[in-house]
C-alpha cells in the first residue's frame, strides 16, 4: 500500500513537472506563451529563456500583471489586477512598486522561465493610494510621468501641457505605445506593443497607423484595438552604439536607420531606408528630420532642403520628379527607367524602347524581379 502510494505521489509529481512548459511560441528569445504548475500563465516576451519586455501574467489567485518585465519580475511600467477588482497603475522593480525598499539581492539568479517550477514573482500590493495628474518632473514644457484616472501611464516629453516629442505610454489594458507624439496624438514614427506581446511598426498620424500613401491602415489584426502586422525581422540595435553614440537600428517593418543617436532616437546626421524604397539622408532631431536633408522617394521624386518637425520646408519647385529613362540608354542598350505610373523602376537591357534581355525591376513595396525579358 506504501508502495503504491508513493507511486502515485511520484507520478502526480511528474505530472505537474510537465505541465510547467512552453505552450505557443518562442519561450527562449521571443514571444511564446508559458503555463506554469499551478495554471498561472504568461504571455509575452522572453529573452535568454527569462520573461523580458512586455508580457501579461494571469496568476492562479486570479490577480494579473501586464507591463513590462525584466529577468523574470515585473519591472517599469505595469498595471497589477488584484483578485478584488483592485488596482495599482504605477512603476515596479523586481516585482514591487517603485517606491518600495529594493530587495536584497539574490546570491542566486531566478530560474529561467523555460525550466521554472513555480509561479513568476507576483507584483506586490502596495498600501499606498495610486495618484494621478503629474507625479513627477516637468508635464507642461519638459520631461516627466503623467498617470491619467484611467490608469494610463504616460513618461516623456510635454510642450505647452500636451504630450508632445518622444515618449512612451502604458495604456490599462497592458499595451504600450513608445515613440513620436505630437499635440497628444501619436504622429511620425512609433511602435505599438499589445499585452501578448506583438507589435506594429511605422508611421502615425493623430492615433492611427498609416501607410506610406498617409492613408489609415485597416484590417490588419483585427482583434487587436490597433491595426498592426507582425514581422519576423531582425529588430533593435544590430550593430554600434544606439543609446548615445553611433550605430545602426533596425525596425521591426524592415527598415533601417544608420547614424547617429541621441537618447536612443536618431540625432544628429544619418541616413533612414523606409522598407517602401524612399531614403533620407541629411539632420535628424529628436527621431525626426530636422535641417537640411534630402528624401528619394522610390519613384524618384527628391525633396532637398530644409525639414523641421519631420516636414519638408522646401518650394514646391524643390520637389523635382525623376520619371522616364533617369540613366543610359533606354531605346537600345542598358540602362535605368523609371514609371511614371506607378514609380515601379526597370534597371537592365532594352531593345526598340522596350525591356529586353537581362533585367530587374524594383516595385515601390519593396518587391524586386529579376530574370529574362522579351
Amino acid at each position: 500500500m506504501k508502495q503504491l502510494t508513493a507511486l502515485v505521489l511520484l507520478l502526480g509529481f511528474a505530472m505537474q513537472l510537465a505541465q510547467a512548459q512552453c505552450v505557443n511560441g518562442d519561450c527562449v528569445n521571443g514571444t511564446g506563451i508559458y503555463l506554469f504548475p499551478s495554471g498561472a500563465k504568461y504571455i509575452g516576451q522572453f529573452s535568454d529563456g527569462r520573461m523580458n519586455g512586455i508580457g501579461s501574467c494571469y496568476y492562479s489567485d486570479g490577480s494579473k500583471y501586464q507591463g513590462e518585465w525584466s529577468n523574470g519580475y515585473p519591472e517599469g511600467e505595469g498595471i497589477k489586477t488584484f483578485a478584488d477588482g483592485s488596482q495599482r497603475h504605477g512603476l515596479w522593480k523586481q516585482g514591487k512598486a517603485f517606491e518600495a525598499p529594493k530587495p536584497t539581492p539574490e546570491t542566486v539568479e531566478p530560474p529561467p522561465a523555460v525550466i521554472a517550477q513555480e509561479d513568476p514573482p507576483a507584483a506586490e500590493k502596495p498600501e499606498e493610494k495610486q495618484q494621478t495628474g503629474c507625479v513627477s518632473g516637468d508635464c507642461k514644457d519638459g520631461k516627466g510621468i503623467y498617470i491619467y484616472p484611467s490608469g494610463a501611464i504616460y513618461i516623456g516629453e510635454f510642450k505647452d501641457g500636451e504630450i508632445h516629442g518622444i515618449g512612451s505610454c502604458l495604456y490599462s489594458d497592458g499595451s504600450k505605445y513608445q515613440g513620436n507624439w505630437r499635440n497628444r496624438y501619436p504622429e511620425g514614427r512609433g511602435t505599438k506593443i499589445f499585452a501578448d506581446g506583438t507589435q506594429w511598426t511605422g508611421q502615425w498620424r493623430k492615433g492611427q497607423p498609416v501607410d506610406d500613401q498617409g492613408r489609415i491602415v485597416t484590417n490588419l489584426f483585427p482583434d487587436k484595438n490597433l491595426a498592426g502586422e507582425q514581422t519576423d525581422i531582425q529588430s533593435g540595435c544590430v550593430e554600434g552604439d544606439c543609446q548615445h553614440g553611433t550605430g545602426t537600428w533596425a525596425y521591426a517593418d524592415g527598415s533601417k536607420y544608420e547614424g547617429q543617436f541621441k537618447f536612443s532616437n536618431p540625432h544628429g546626421t544619418g541616413t533612414f531606408i523606409d522598407v517602401n524604397g524612399d531614403r533620407y539622408v541629411g539632420q535628424f532631431s529628436s527621431g525626426l528630420k530636422n535641417g537640411k536633408g534630402t528624401l528619394t522617394k522610390a519613384d524618384g521624386t527628391i525633396f532637398k532642403g530644409e525639414w523641421q518637425e519631420g516636414e519638408f520646408l522646401g518650394k514646391k519647385e524643390e520637389a523635382i520628379a525623376k520619371t522616364g529613362c533617369i540613366k543610359g540608354d533606354c531605346q537600345n542598350g542598358r540602362g535605368t527607367y523609371v514609371s511614371p505610373k506607378d514609380g515601379a523602376k526597370y534597371v537592365g537591357s532594352f531593345q526598340s524602347g522596350q525591356p529586353h534581355g537581362q533585367g530587374v525591376i524594383y516595385y515601390t513595396n519593396g518587391e524586386r524581379y529579376s530574370g529574362q525579358w522579351a
